[in-house]
């Protein structure tokens, strides 16, 4: 009599057993793990806190607390890179990057480039600043290294997390055990939290496009759709387990409104002038991007519809635009109003940095003449999150077969 075979999750791969080629010895990276999500934590953290500084004291030095949170973060993080290549080179770990005699999970070599590449962008904005000013553009050369190299930490953090993860899990299945003994919180924890990271990074480093009175731009919407469907896909596929990235955007939210919230209870004095805002407090953050509801049908899409079909990332990126421009389009609206002006949403546009002379024109919407929102402009968003939809799901696909 044929066997019936065995029934599983619609949408969920079946899982593959490990073979010994692949996994070779498990090595435990969680004490240098939990030390790069700290640090990283502490130079995203710095990183907010800084832009906060800046808009309030408008000049800093290199011992400023900002700063320092930052330097600190990359330098920890790098110092549990190390300790990681130490490790997989003592056990001879598979699947790494060889250096001659060195084995470097791919994390950790992400995270060493990122902190060579923070560092080496610090020298090179003092150049740059001394040959074209104080001011440099956004995106000069030395910020575009340096969002590169904090991009690139928060990275690594991810692949580390994904891959060890993935290590345990396999060998606890080739050992004739079952994974579901592992507390999910010591495995799946950390890949979630350095998604959060991730996110938090980048809406920091597109914040000249996520202005509260820019969100009725079409170019706000084109740069974020397509960005946050990339990340929010990648981390459901990638972190194998329902809801990741529900919590991800959960936990983003969570560390962007404690900022929001923390930060103003700081006194500052501005150090320069002309002073055209009355400052007494560091400024807050704006208020996060509401990315919990399309993160939830992002999960809800992605176990509910066959991994392998072309009609996922359709529906992926075409849910992700619809429900993101709606809910942004309408919060915006709010965060100008005088509804927001309260500690809690930090937002009717009084929250302005030192050297800004601006009047009513705070809690008015701009740029909608120069990038208008046109049915042409939404479509072409939701094409682009449909590709990045499919790209996500290629990264994820990918970082599930990361060992080391």
């Amino acid at each position: 009599m044929a066997k019936l075979a065995p029934s599983r999750t619609p949408g969920r791969p079946a899982p593959t057993p490990a073979s010994p080629s692949r996994v070779s010895r498990v090595v435990d990276f969680s004490f240098p793990l939990l030390l790069m999500l700290a640090a990283v934590t502490s130079t995203v953290i710095g990183l907010i806190w800084d832009i906060s500084w800046d808009g309030i004291m408008g000049k800093d030095s290199f011992w400023s607390p900002p700063h320092f949170g930052v330097t600190f973060g990359v330098f920890v993080a790098c110092l549990a890179a190390c300790g990681a290549v130490v490790q997989a080179t003592r056990s001879g770990v598979s699947n790494a990057v060889r250096i001659r005699p060195l084995y470097l999970p791919l994390g950790a070599a992400f995270v060493l480039w990122g902190g060579c590449a923070v560092l080496a962008s610090g020298t090179l904005e003092l150049w740059w600043t001394r040959a074209y000013g104080l001011f440099p553009d956004t995106w000069s050369p030395p910020q575009i290294l340096y969002t590169a190299g904090i991009f690139a930490l928060s990275t690594g953090v991810f692949f580390l997390s994904v891959s060890s993860r993935n290590t345990v899990f396999s060998n606890t299945a080739e050992a004739g055990k079952t994974p579901l003994g592992i507390p999910i919180w010591r495995h799946h924890g950390p890949v979630v939290w350095s998604s959060a990271l991730i996110l938090t990074f980048a809406a920091t480093a597109t914040l000249p496009y996520n202005l509260p009175n820019l969100q009725r731009t079409a170019l706000f919407y084109t740069v974020s759709c397509p960005l946050y469907t990339f990340l929010l896909v990648w981390t459901a596929q990638g972190a194998e387990f329902r809801g990741a990235a529900t919590l991800s955007a959960l936990f983003y939210t969570g560390l962007s409104v404690a900022l929001v919230w923390i930060l103003p209870l700081f006194p500052a004095t501005p150090l320069i002038g002309p002073v055209y805002q009355p400052v007494t407090h560091l400024l807050p953050p704006q208020f996060p991007l509401l990315l919990v509801l399309p993160a939830f049908f992002t999960d809800h899409l992605m176990y509910r519809v066959r991994r392998d079909a072309w009609v996922l990332f359709v529906l992926l990126g075409g849910v992700f635009t619809t429900l993101f421009l709606a809910s942004q389009w309408l919060f915006s609206g709010f965060l100008l109003s005088d509804g927001a002006v309260n500690w809690f949403f930090a937002g009717g546009g009084k929250h302005c940095p030192l050297y800004m002379q601006i009047g009513p024109e705070r809690t008015e919407f701009w740029g909608q003449d120069q990038s208008p929102l046109t049915l042409g402009a939404v479509a072409l968003c939701a094409l682009l999150s449909m590709v990045a939809a499919r790209l996500g799901l290629y990264a994820g696909r990918w970082s599930c077969r990361l060992y080391g």
